[in-house]
């Protein structure tokens, strides 16, 4: 039942991640070759310091919700759900509304400072109103994620909020709008998507059933929780974004665009991974003994096997993809750099969803240790690499943090649950990897640089289907079948009734 029940709300996810490919990536290129280079990087600049604010303003209220919801609902406790769902949103908006405020009034000081263009000033007045909507947006869409409620989740956070941005972004930055178009268009897009969810979870808010005996509510253990997420989150919300600030320094404007489309692209197989997360992640917390090992290697298996075809295609094809973004980004070292970032986000994929396993399973004190280790690991290579091989030293810096970071959690997670990685399962990865490596190894080896999109798409098709047809020489496992016969009963209910 546990391959049927995560699959089928991966499911949701993996479409509502295949329209974000399918639209984001056109709509990432229009927006970088529409506003250049230096007004891209100018505006992801002021994007991953407002990131950041929200980082710090963030209170781990988000990720409380998530973790109790479930747990208030399984026990019949639906006056807890209400009065936690309330205490979050009322204490996000404020502290949201607060620092958007006090971010637009200091911004002017700091652009003066530091030398900016002034224009900037204008970015910013717009952009800040993403950090109360970013705060509530994820709150809300964890409520919705607690109370199961997955399709309702995508289907805003993606398709609609997506579509609506997508649209927007066209019309204004053709108005001759330029940065400040774009800006308004990711303001007004966010800002439906959250009155949507919002809507979408008071509605099931309301229909739970009216509470019985009250007792008193749980506020500290919730204050408890949060502090050790928000104090394990800090650091790496800190320094989120510090990679662009000092290839900012170092590079200039440009050698952020380049960096952030790397980002990007590395983000394509890391939005697989973390699919299963949004729906194990709660399971984590309720199991124990075989079962949790159970969901650990299931998850880390198909995530693998969904993950590792495009991670190798992005890979063997960064030059090719990066060409879309502009002449200059194929150029110097930024497809080394891509191919580094999918390197760390392949080492992720393996090691499995490991420190979200600590952070819901009670280890989260230790799994706290390990993010400021990370985080010192991460700055302490980028002061060291950045400056010997500029760009690339970045890729080597992260590859490195990401290696250290999934051993130790990986040896905690050990000591605590018992060799939870190990199957033979993963054995089938090996044909299949080679299949699929050397098939696009060979496709690019005969790659045009002139040949259409059509043609690269049809090259990650073979990509997954080499490696695929690695999986059934190899044979499936029983999970597999469990959930291909599910999907297969789903479909034949659907076309009855249809």
């Amino acid at each position: 039942m546990d391959a049927v029940k995560i699959g089928g709300q991966v499911l949701y996810v993996f479409a509502g991640g295949l329209f974000t490919f399918l639209i984001g990536l056109p709509l990432q290129i229009f927006v970088v070759r529409s506003l250049g280079a230096e007004q891209f990087g100018a505006y992801s600049i002021v994007e991953g310091a407002l990131a950041t604010i929200s980082g710090f303003l963030s209170l781990g209220i988000a990720p409380t919700v998530v973790r109790f919801v479930p747990e208030h609902i399984a026990r019949g406790e639906s006056g807890h759900v209400r009065s936690l769902v309330v205490l979050a949103s009322v204490a996000l908006l404020t502290v949201g509304l607060a620092g958007a405020s006090l971010t637009a009034l200091g911004s002017r000081e700091v652009i003066g400072w530091w030398g900016i263009n002034p224009n900037t000033q204008n970015l910013i007045a717009v952009m800040v109103l993403t950090i109360p909507i970013g705060l509530l947006t994820f709150l809300y869409q964890q409520i919705l994620r607690g109370f199961q409620e997955i399709f309702i989740m995508i289907f805003i956070s993606s398709v609609v909020t997506l579509t609506a941005k997508a649209a927007l972004s066209v019309v204004l930055i053709h108005s001759g709008w330029g940065t400040i178009g774009y800006a308004w268009a990711v303001v007004l897009s966010s800002g439906l998507g959250l009155t949507l969810l919002a809507t979408a979870a008071l509605s099931i808010l309301c229909r739970l059933d009216a509470p019985g005996k009250q007792i008193t509510r749980p506020t500290r253990l919730w204050i408890r929780y949060a502090s050790v997420w928000y104090a394990n989150g800090l650091f790496s919300t800190a320094f989120q974004y510090l990679d662009r600030f000092i290839i900012g320094a170092l590079i200039g404007s440009e050698g952020v665009a380049a960096l952030v489309i790397a980002r990007q692209l590395q983000q394509l197989p890391q939005t697989l991974f973390n699919m299963f997360i949004t729906v194990v992640g709660p399971m984590f917390a309720a199991n124990r003994g075989p079962r949790l090992n159970s969901i650990y290697q299931l998850t880390t298996n198909w995530c693998m096997r969904l993950g590792l075809p495009l991670v190798f295609f992005l890979m063997v094809f960064a030059s090719p993809i990066l060409s879309w973004y502009g002449k200059s980004f194929p150029t110097g070292g930024t497809p080394r750099l891509v191919q580094l970032l999918l390197l760390s986000t392949l080492i992720c994929m393996s090691f499995g969803p490991i420190g979200n396993l600590l952070m819901m399973a009670g280890c989260e004190l230790k799994m706290f240790r390990v993010t400021i280790a990370q985080t010192a690991a991460t700055i302490a290579s980028y002061l060291i690499f950045i400056p010997l091989f500029g760009i690339i030293g970045l890729g080597f810096a992260v590859v490195i943090s990401t290696i250290l970071g999934n051993v130790w959690a990986f040896r905690i997670a050990k000591s605590q649950f018992g060799d939870i990685w190990s199957a033979p399962r993963y054995m089938s990865w090996v044909l299949a990897m080679a299949l699929s490596l050397s098939s696009l190894v060979t496709l690019r080896a005969l790659w045009s640089e002139d040949a259409s999109a059509v043609w690269l798409m049809a090259n990650l098709i073979i990509g997954y289907i080499a490696f695929f047809s690695g999986n059934f020489v190899s044979g499936f496992h029983s999970e597999d079948r469990e959930l291909y016969s599910a999907v297969i009963a789903r479909l034949k209910a659907t076309a009855r009734h249809g």
